[in-house]
């Protein structure tokens, strides 16, 4: 009508998950599963670590009906589709408290990679967009891990 459009938004964009850990424990591919470890350093003495997370880099299609309202409007526009992604890259990033000694490692951890889920969008006049995207699919491959699923919200500018 006058006052709202139905639209559709659609593209490629790229997203990335950061798994923080704690209680110095790390993630490590096992043989048949992930297994989460106490850090040791090179002498198999415990360290703190001050940083100890997972990184998953997808690249995403989504697809995102929406209303449109009127500029005048405080809400801009809202909507909700769905999204389809690829697991372009995973590694663990732990950093020694006292040392400050970095290491990556680069794996697929298991990890699944095709991912889809769903997606809300709300966009505020002068305000950032607020968006929340939670994923159907299991972040590891059945078997292999603990059940979880991606959960993620913020804002967008």
């Amino acid at each position: 009508g006058s006052k709202a459009a139905l639209k559709i938004s659609y593209g490629l964009e790229f997203s990335w998950y950061n798994f923080m850990y704690e209680n110095n424990r790390y993630l490590v591919k096992g043989t048949n599963n992930i297994e989460f470890k106490d850090y040791v350093d090179d002498k198999g003495q415990s360290v703190d670590l001050s940083r100890n997370k997972l990184t998953v880099a997808y690249i995403n299609l989504p697809v995102m009906p929406y209303v449109a309202f009127k500029k005048s409007s405080t809400v801009t526009y809202l909507g909700f589709g769905g999204y389809v992604g690829y697991r372009l890259d995973s590694y663990t990033k732990t950093k020694e408290s006292d040392s400050g000694k970095k290491l990556w490692n680069h794996s697929s951890f298991y990890l699944n990679n095709l991912r889809y889920g769903l997606a809300f969008e709300l966009g505020l006049k002068d305000f950032p967009d607020l968006f929340v995207n939670y994923d159907l699919t299991e972040l590891y491959q059945k078997g292999y891990g603990p059940k979880v699923r991606g959960l993620s919200f913020g804002i967008r500018f």
